[in-house]
């Protein structure tokens, strides 16, 4: 729980007992390699914490899969555009690590937000820092080339070592052919 708790510090400082409360919420849940966290069709419920692992969001069409989103460790992980319009989701989430996760649902986040202004501040700074971060990536989808979009991933984040190139590819919106293509030319 100490990493979930860190994750809140990033943004809040609750008093203890709001902390207790907010934790009391909270259940772990654990997904091996390949495991479906939600598919298409379905409703996202819950609040979800990536406390260590991977999961990636994906597109099925006709076959092909895309790959829209990697969250890693200590990260959120849930489809939002589902849980906040509560219509059924376009995606699948699937655990491409053994993964763990911490999980509130959707009565007690709301229950939080209309009776702790602490986790209403929370709530407020985490969805800021997640709009400006989907902006980036959106803007960099249009803007930059996909060398800079790998060169990116190299210097930024963990994606590399733990994505499949296949995943990683469609992530950066290239054929993983491209993505073999600027990997050798990188070498």
């Amino acid at each position: 729980m100490k990493k979930f708790i860190d994750f809140i510090h990033k943004y809040v400082q609750p008093k203890e007992d709001e902390l207790a409360t907010i934790i009391g919420y909270c259940h772990i849940k654990s997904y091996k390699k390949d495991a479906l966290l939600l598919r298409k069709g379905q409703v996202a419920q819950n609040f979800v914490y990536l406390k260590k692992g991977a999961i990636r969001f994906f597109k099925k069409d006709m076959g092909r899969e895309t790959t829209i989103w990697v969250a890693l460790d200590d990260n959120l992980a849930f489809e939002m555009t589902s849980y906040f319009t509560g219509r059924p989701t376009s995606l699948y989430l699937q655990a491409i690590e053994d993964t763990e996760v911490y999980v509130i649902d959707r009565k007690n986040i709301n229950k939080m937000i209309t009776t702790m202004p602490v986790w209403q501040e929370f709530y407020r700074k985490l969805w800021e820092e997640t709009i400006v971060s989907m902006i980036e990536r959106i803007t960099s989808l249009l803007e930059d080339s996909a060398g800079k979009r790998y060169e990116k991933l190299l210097t930024e984040s963990e994606y590399p070592g733990r994505v499949p190139v296949k995943d990683l590819a469609s992530f950066i919106g290239i054929a993983p052919g491209s993505l073999s293509r600027l990997r050798s030319n990188l070498r």
